[in-house]
């Protein structure tokens, strides 16, 4: 695993790799923009004309404006794992395509349809979202033992991300029930590939290159493994 991890983040200067990564960036990035500008909007036009005078005045002298804040901060934050997973995914096959024509030549594939890249990256990404959005209040209670939310977040999205990425990876190579089953039979390799992606999506920054780096690290563990 330490091999996979090196050679996928080694890789990320690839030309290729590289193109990726920076789409995926800059449309994370508007969509984080777009989020959070709604969010302002629709805190904005809250009517406050029926509201108590005392309770008017605090919202419009900056309550208003912090609560907008908050509110974009958690929505960024709890959703930025599923955002940057589905919208890697539009590229994803870029990605493996890049990643095995560098170190495993000989590995026969089947590109995969951008439709279906599409279906495969709204589902992981929904998936993500839905799991951790659940555990929100979980994650709140866990806010007073300071690590407890890190561990919580490796821990959901370990199992998820790893399941995806390596999915994703056998779609090329083997038919579509063989290759659901694949990151059920190598657990341990599951479990890997989602622990260091989910490691990378906790560090502020560092995470823009966690579903790239992620999806690399998972097309490096599929070809070390026996079909």
């Amino acid at each position: 695993m330490p091999a996979a991890l090196i050679l996928s983040l080694a890789q990320l200067g690839d030309p290729a790799i590289l193109r990726v990564l920076l789409r995926a960036i800059g449309l994370t990035l508007l969509l984080f923009a777009l989020a959070g500008w709604g969010v302002f909007a629709a805190i904005g036009g809250i009517d406050t004309g029926g509201w108590p005078a005392w309770l008017a005045d605090v919202w419009n002298d900056g309550a208003g404006g912090a609560a907008a804040f908050v509110l974009t901060a958690l929505l960024l934050w709890l959703s930025f794992t599923s955002i940057a997973t589905a919208v890697t995914a539009l590229w994803q096959d870029d990605i493996i395509a890049a990643v095995e024509a560098r170190y495993y030549p000989s590995a026969t594939a089947k590109p995969v349809k951008i439709g279906h890249q599409i279906a495969m990256g709204v589902r992981s990404g929904l998936r993500v979202l839905l799991w951790n959005a659940l555990f929100l209040p979980l994650y709140l209670l866990l806010l007073v033992t300071g690590i407890g939310p890190l561990l919580l977040f490796l821990a959901i999205n370990a199992w998820l991300l790893g399941r995806e990425y390596l999915e994703t990876v056998a779609a090329r190579h083997l038919d579509p029930p063989a290759a659901h089953r694949w990151p059920l039979t190598w657990r341990w390799d599951r479990w890997g590939t989602g622990l260091v992606t989910a490691g990378l999506f906790s560090l502020p920054f560092v995470g823009f290159i966690a579903p790239v780096t992620g999806i690399a690290f998972a097309t490096h563990m599929f070809h070390r493994r026996p079909r």
